[in-house]
């Protein structure tokens, strides 16, 4: 049987292999039917809650029978207490009688039926199915699963690459606490970064449903915890610590000597504003490189999405979070007519046209950009070619699959518009054509016996 890239998860393979070499036969899968009146002689005793928990470790199936609410609760507790490190313990019902053991596990599930809402209404997720809790854990749990995991590592890598930036201009300036940035730009950083997150966090599928449903054992990177781990989060920080020397010795050497007019770059506020480019336009570069599905800009526009589908694009998130940035670069620099308000922004006067209208500003904008990518490519290359994982691989073969199936059986959105014009304009004739028969009087309608009319045979 073919299970794909994932097979090397199976950690009892390794074991396997060493039980037939020593001649030893698998033990057959083993099932466990307990009732209450069993049950309430087990459960109170910490000894006996111990021995039931090993018989009950070594079955494929426990089915417990005639069993009350609370002592569908103890089974779950007796998963998290036994096993070492605490589980995540999902639970399903459907009853009123479930409710405890739903409030009992980490994740409660309700399914909706003939016995009421009162588990739904206990559950973290509903269902109206039980065969829906297929779809729910491996296509749309893993999805969500990864989602909050990109979320959250990035969340830190920012501020982190945020932190260590502002940590290293430090030391030119001799610990006097003296900010590197504009305060529009610290107090809107979150807002310049907030969008393309937004979308990653919401839309992004690492690989595709019917790829996950062929190969469940994809499953295994959140039962494992392969994605937001101490590994995976030493990682981020080790990257923000590089990506953030990029983003400030970069601009620092290259003006490094200045020019010497009143519009020196390398001043104070307007060095400031360099790095700050070099810094948003990577972070929102970083997104990108940890997105895996891209939405069309044309993907939302139909009969629900209209114009306002576009909104809905990932490439539209990027060139706002860009746009969003920019400008606000270029109003912080001009002065108002509140009193409070040109005190509070003089240092920042002019500087936002000043190196925006510089062509070393964006060369420099450019050099940080690659420079930062390059680290970044560099990592993926080398965890891809000479440290894979199972995730990477499936996910890379996915993509295979998709762009085969993609070249194959898929049209671009102009033959597919061209086909559905050409439908609707052979509809159209056909309709025409019809009308004028009847017009005309061509067309008759058959006899009750079926029988010619006028001679001639009916249709």
């Amino acid at each position: 049987e073919d299970v794909g890239d994932c097979e090397v998860w199976d950690n009892s393979s390794d074991d396997d292999d060493d039980d037939s070499d020593v001649g030893e036969e698998e033990e057959p899968p083993r099932a466990l039917v307990i009732d209450g009146e069993a049950m309430t002689r087990f459960f109170g005793d910490r000894s006996m809650e111990t021995m039931l928990f090993r018989v009950l470790a070594r079955c494929g199936s426990v089915i417990a029978c005639r069993v009350t609410p609370k002592q569908k609760a103890q089974l779950v507790k007796l998963v998290q207490e036994h096993v070492k490190p605490t589980p995540v313990t999902l639970a399903v019902g459907d009853g009123a009688n479930d409710v405890n053991m739903i409030m009992s596990a980490q994740v409660g599930v309700g399914i909706s039926g003939h016995e009421g809402l009162q588990a739904v209404n206990a559950s973290d997720f509903a269902i109206a199915q039980f065969r829906y809790l297929l779809r729910l854990l491996l296509v749309h749990g893993r999805w969500g699963y990864r989602r909050v995991c990109v979320l959250v590592l990035y969340s830190f890598y920012k501020n982190a690459c945020l932190a260590a930036t502002l940590f290293i201009y430090c030391n030119f300036t001799g610990y006097s606490g003296t900010s590197l940035f504009s305060d529009y730009f610290t107090a809107l950083f979150n807002f310049f970064l907030f969008l393309m997150i937004f979308y990653t966090s919401i839309l992004d599928q690492d690989v595709s449903d019917s790829y996950v449903r062929k190969y469940p054992q994809l499953y295994a990177s959140g039962r494992d915890n392969l994605d937001l781990g101490v590994k995976v989060a030493l990682e981020w920080i080790c990257l923000a610590l590089i990506h953030s020397l990029l983003i400030f010795f970069i601009p620092a050497y290259a003006l490094k000597l200045g020019t010497g007019n009143r519009q020196d770059l390398a001043s104070y506020a307007a060095f400031g504003a360099v790095v700050s480019c070099g810094f948003i336009n990577y972070m929102n570069l970083k997104v990108l490189f940890e997105t895996r599905y891209f939405t069309h800009p044309l993907a939302g526009r139909g009969e629900k999405g209209g114009r306002l589908g576009l909104l809905a694009s990932t490439w539209f998130a990027a060139v706002f979070n860009t746009a969003f940035f920019y400008v606000g670069l270029a109003l912080a620099s001009v002065v108002g007519d509140g009193t409070e308000f040109i005190f509070q922004m003089l240092p920042f006067w002019n500087v936002g046209s000043t190196i925006l209208g510089d062509a070393s500003t964006w060369a420099i904008t450019i050099l940080v950009v690659v420079a930062c990518a390059s680290i970044d490519l560099a990592k993926y290359a080398t965890t891809l070619f000479f440290f894979p994982d199972p995730i990477a691989v499936s996910i890379e073969r996915c993509r295979l699959q998709d762009m085969k199936g993609s070249r194959r059986g898929c049209v671009s959105l102009k033959d597919k518009a061209t086909a559905a014009a050409a439908v609707a304009a052979h509809t159209k004739k056909r309709q025409t054509k019809k009308h004028r028969d009847l017009e005309l009087g061509n067309q008759r309608l058959p006899s009750a016996d079926n029988k010619p009319t006028n001679g001639k045979p009916g249709p």
